[in-house]
């Protein structure tokens, strides 16, 4: 059905809003009715690609927001958010690249806002970090338990993300863009081992302020290397922190599988420093020749 500039689906006596035909308009209010149906609903990109839509209101009446409703309209700047909002898929504002401001209802029964980033409440899931906010880096509130789906989309100023330990799980496309793209964000994951993992499986960068001693490697059942000669005070660098500090070694072969790089490994010299020195490598896909930490990042 067709009202003016609103295309919408009627089921029962709800409405739901599957198009939005007002390509040229800064600001927009959603009706509450629709045919004389309550609109509750905003289906998958029913503002998707708006080219100069700037401003949304979402009145009470929407219960559910769909995944990527407002897919890449890049040019939103704020949004309001009705207090009947209870189902909020993914990220409805996935790729809306200029979103700066998310304002909700007071004492909203759903959903909460904790500086400018939406979050549902119980269980508390994160929405969507606005894409417009410009810190460099964030940390996650204590209690959230989920990071969804592109919730960090269209965000090219957030450089490092610190995890708490309340975090279970982070959807597969957490850190995609509205083009389905791995956004460049570093993972602290000093307080999570599952952030960790996730981080390992999809090759992002992550840091930890106390990484594992080699105990945690030490089964690994690369032997194959090329030797390359010992330099002097060469020891391996594991997120910026010494690996092996003060540790009796007289040789370990670490494999690097749990990096991505399958059957490589590093051969590691126990020194009379009490660390760790490098005394070759292997990686099957590269040159041979001796080459420092930094060609293998």
């Amino acid at each position: 059905k067709t009202s003016g500039d609103w295309e919408y689906t009627i089921s029962g006596d709800e409405a739901t809003i599957v198009y939005y035909n007002g390509n040229f308009k800064k600001s927009v209010e959603i009706p509450s009715k629709l045919g004389g149906k309550k609109v509750t609903s905003i289906a998958w990109g029913a503002f998707s690609c708006l080219p100069v839509l700037q401003s949304i209101t979402i009145p009470d009446s929407v219960v559910t927001i769909s995944d990527e409703a407002f897919l890449n309209s890049t040019s939103l700047q704020k949004v309001t958010i009705g207090k009947g909002a209870k189902n909020i898929e993914g990220n409805p504002f996935d790729g809306c690249t200029n979103l700066r401001t998310i304002a909700i209802a007071s004492n909203h029964e759903y959903l909460q806002l904790i500086d400018g980033v939406l979050f549902t409440k119980d269980p508390m899931r994160l929405i969507c970090y606005p894409a417009g906010k410009t810190e460099s880096s964030y940390a996650l509130p204590d209690g959230v338990i989920e990071i969804g789906d592109s919730a960090f989309s269209g965000n090219t100023k957030l450089k490092t993300l610190i995890i708490p330990s309340s975090v279970t799980k982070i959807n597969s496309t957490a850190f995609n863009n509205g083009y389905g793209e791995k956004q460049s964000i570093t993972l602290d994951v000093t307080d999570n081992e599952y952030a960790k993992a996730y981080a390992i499986d999809k090759q992002m960068k992550y840091i930890e302020e106390n990484p594992p001693k080699d105990t945690a490697f030490s089964t690994a059942d690369i032997t194959a290397f090329q030797q390359v000669p010992t330099r002097d005070n060469q020891y391996l660098l594991y997120d910026g922190h010494r690996f092996g500090e003060k540790m009796a070694v007289k040789q370990l072969n670490l494999s690097l599988s749990f990096l991505g790089f399958e059957n490589a490994s590093l051969c590691l010299n126990g020194g009379n420093d009490g660390l760790l020195h490098l005394a070759g490598y292997y990686f099957p896909s590269r040159s041979s020749e001796a080459k420092g930490r930094e060609d293998y990042e």
